[in-house]
């Protein structure tokens, strides 16, 4: 340790303690703090070995003079008796002195280089630890964050590859299961009267699917209700006619406005039977039967109350309504034509509220192609038919809406339908395709047409879309601001030809599909899903019918069902299970 003899040599201590007793003298200082600074000193010099034997020598001197000073101090100052007398301790090993460290009340500082480096890494490593982990917080605590890639949006034809073609048992899907179903009757109530509905509503609707009527188009005692699931891409047979219990065919059926439910006619044992069923095929029940073979669904309530059914002409037996009431089964006739000769059906086109409907009016033709109708509300259907004089309001249409075209005219026919709220009328105004007699295939007129919006109490008509070189052949309403229409050019101009969507505005023009007039195909637009996001569709060219569904927003359209003639199709609507 001679490096440090130097710095604690015993001489330098001895001048310290020289001019400690002349400063001490004249009163400038006060001793005892300067003698205990002498004896850190003298014991931080202990703590190495003298390479010289004066150094020890001096040792001894400084240790003798502070031993008298201290004794001379404690006879003139009583403050002087706090103070520890110093009492070396010189001890001899290996033939060299070491100096033993002098008692003291205050513990000695002891240098070593090698622990004061390690405390340093250990501060320095603390430290970096510590700038690591407010780098991890900052972000979270400022609210800003790294960015994020989103990964690709995968289209919904990638989506249709991911499923399992395989899987096709109905008892794998996820059909949300209620409580204990009470029993239903079958049977027909009677004659006359209607049964009150058993309605168990769904506990959870996590799938979406389409229903349709599989059936021949030769045979009577063939037909089956099948539904698509949208979710699974699973297609399961919900209903079928079966000749053995007596149900023959499958006729018209309508899905409920929230889509947990299907009614539907059927034929058993010689009766025309009104069933209701849910839509994951469970409560079948038969809510009325007639005879009469004219009679179909028209319409359901939007809240599911009240059922209309709709008689066509036939013999000397007019058109009329009639309305089920399903909370107490209650039948009664709302409306009737004013005779069987000028109006061949009565058609519910919309709801105001839950209880009065817009009548279509549809009058026998005459040798008229078009604009054969006219427009009422009906305010009440709760109401018999023998309330309805003052219960009924005519809705005008337009002066050329009323107007009927001879036979054999090419000119303007125009069409309507009711907003789902009832409170405007959409017009297509197009052009009816000339008549030819013999074989010749009817001239398709192109254009002008256009798409116009009235409000119903009455006003003028506002276009918003015109279409002066194209002819739209059909259109209607998909919710209150968005319509469809179809355009049915004759060749070769066919590229704008099929399936549009546009909103009520004019912006937002989707063309959903498209077809070539040569291919023969017609578009029958059918059901939309309730939010109006998605469609279904209906292609037949004669030699096979397509049932698809795609998004009213565009991109790819699915295909679900395909069948060959006699086969055919007809698809009810969407549905939650």
């Amino acid at each position: 340790m001679t490096d440090h003899h130097e710095e604690f040599a015993a001489g330098t201590i001895e001048e310290q303690l020289d001019t400690l007793f002349q400063v001490d003298d004249t009163g400038a200082s006060s001793f005892p703090q300067s003698d205990k600074r002498l004896v850190q000193d003298l014991h931080a010099l202990s703590t190495y070995t003298p390479d010289r034997q004066a150094d020890q020598a001096s040792i001894d001197r400084v240790l003798q003079r502070l031993q008298q000073r201290h004794a001379a101090s404690a006879e003139q100052s009583a403050d002087a008796s706090n103070m520890l007398p110093i009492q070396p301790h010189i001890k001899k090993q290996n033939d060299q002195k070491r100096i033993i460290p002098m008692q003291r009340a205050s513990t000695p500082r002891v240098r070593r280089p090698w622990l004061e480096a390690l405390v340093a890494i250990l501060i320095i490593g603390l430290f970096i630890g510590l700038l690591v982990v407010f780098l991890n917080i900052y972000p979270h605590m400022t609210g800003s964050h790294p960015e994020i890639i989103p990964t690709a949006v995968p289209t919904h034809s990638a989506i249709q590859q991911q499923r399992t073609p395989t899987v096709t048992s109905p008892s794998k899907t996820a059909t949300p299961v209620s409580a204990q179903l009470p029993a239903t009757q079958t049977s027909c109530p009677t004659s006359g009267t209607a049964r009150a509905a058993i309605m168990t509503p769904l506990t959870a609707t996590s799938h979406r699917g389409i229903l349709y009527r599989e059936q021949s188009a030769t045979a009577t005692d063939t037909g089956q209700i099948k539904r698509y699931d949208v979710t699974t891409g699973i297609t399961t047979t919900i209903f079928t006619a079966n000749p053995s219990s007596g149900v023959l065919d499958i006729g018209p059926a309508l899905t409920s406005a929230e889509g947990q439910w299907v009614v539907f006619m059927a034929i058993q044992d010689g009766n025309y039977r009104l069933y209701l069923m849910r839509s994951d095929g469970q409560e079948l029940q038969t809510l009325y039967c007639t005879s009469d073979p004219s009679v179909g669904v028209a319409s359901w309530s939007p809240n599911q109350h009240y059922l209309i059914l709709q008689t066509t002409a036939k013999y000397h037996v007019a058109a009329h309504l009639t309305s089920i009431d399903l909370t107490n089964g209650n039948v009664r006739e709302i409306l009737e034509a004013p005779n069987a000769k000028d109006v061949s059906a009565l058609q519910v086109i919309g709801w105001v509220g839950n209880t009065g409907i817009y009548v279509r009016y549809a009058w026998n033709s005459g040798g008229v192609t078009c604009n054969n109708y006219s427009l009422a509300l009906l305010n009440d259907v709760s109401k018999d038919v023998s309330q309805q004089g003052s219960n009924l309001q005519s809705i005008p249409l337009t002066t050329d809406a009323q107007l009927q075209v001879p036979w054999k005219t090419d000119t303007h026919c125009h069409d309507f339908s009711v907003s789902p709220d009832g409170s405007q009328l959409l017009f297509d105004n197009y052009m009816t395709p000339v008549p030819t007699n013999g074989m010749q295939v009817p001239v398709i007129p192109t254009g002008p047409s256009n798409l116009s919006l009235r409000p119903i109490a009455g006003g003028d008509e506002q276009i918003f879309n015109d279409a002066p070189t194209h002819n739209i052949t059909s259109a209607g309403f998909i919710t209150n601001t968005m319509v469809w229409f179809v355009i049915q050019n004759p060749a070769p101009n066919t590229d704008k030809n099929g399936l549009w969507t546009m909103n009520t505005d004019g912006t937002n023009l989707v063309h959903i599909i498209t077809e070539q007039a040569a291919n023969n195909v017609s578009y029958v637009p059918q059901p939309f899903s309730q939010d109006g996001q998605e469609f279904t569709l209906d292609t037949d060219n004669k030699q096979q019918q397509t049932l698809a569904f795609g998004s009213t927003n565009g991109g790819t359209i699915t295909t679900f069902a395909t069948t060959q003639s006699p086969e055919m199709f007809v698809l009810i609507g969407w549905v939650q299970f």
